[in-house]
């Protein structure tokens, strides 16, 4: 399986702090029958700078993969970003290396904590008019006014697995996985949140179709046979 969406890179973000963090959540997700994860830590257009993030990025990376190595543990780790959306976002030139690792697909988040304007929506249109292919981050945490309106447009939507978790919120996932507007499956895992692996586990098991959905649309995205 492939885990769409993880903060698991050592020091890149509030993910996980340490390479010792970082081993046990690729162990849980190797448990969890996970072979491939997306490396996603997070990006914020107001307090960083694409420079010092891809160096940050490819730093905690090397240091995941080269201790992976070390101690037998094999998980394909696949680059990325997580994305906020925001209005200086604008200013960046070339988006490619927040992209996922030799495409043109990039995690969006939209704001969590305040209203989506027009200017929300064009500007996701804005994104794929220049090339880019934006994948809608954890869409079971936006509200539904606002989502409905996305849903509209032609771009991909990842979910978080715990929206599984609860009868009300699995019921609205199931359905747009049925009706095609949900693409992608991922943990989201933090060091906070591991116990996500089991739940990858299980579910995976009781909606075997929904997974195998999300994988072949995963293997598409990353180019993996």
């Amino acid at each position: 399986m492939i885990d769409f969406h993880a903060h698991i890179l050592p020091g890149a973000d509030h993910g996980s702090k340490n390479i010792e963090t970082s081993l046990k959540q690729v162990s849980l997700a190797k448990r969890a029958g996970i072979s491939t994860i997306v490396a996603t830590p997070h990006f914020y257009m107001n307090s960083d700078s694409v420079e010092k993030f891809v160096e940050r990025r490819d730093k905690a990376y090397n240091e995941l993969t080269n201790a992976l190595k070390e101690s037998n543990i094999e998980m394909n780790i696949i680059k990325a970003s997580e994305v906020t959306l925001e209005v200086d976002l604008f200013n960046i030139k070339d988006f490619a290396p927040l992209c996922i690792d030799n495409t043109n697909y990039m995690l969006l988040e939209m704001p969590m904590d305040l209203n989506w304007t027009p200017w929300h929506y064009s500007a996701v249109d804005e994104l794929v008019a220049i090339g880019i292919e934006p994948i809608i981050a954890h869409i079971n945490r936006y509200p539904t006014f606002y989502l409905n309106k996305l849903l509209e447009k032609d771009v991909l939507f990842q979910v978080n697995v715990e929206a599984l978790r609860h009868f009300s919120s699995r019921l609205k996932i199931l359905k747009k996985f049925n009706n095609g507007y949900v693409n992608l499956i991922g943990s989201d895992v933090h060091s906070f949140s591991m116990d996500i692996y089991s739940d990858f586990k299980k579910f995976s098991l009781r909606y075997p179709k929904i997974f195998e959905e999300s994988n072949r649309n995963a293997k598409r995205i990353l180019n993996i046979k």
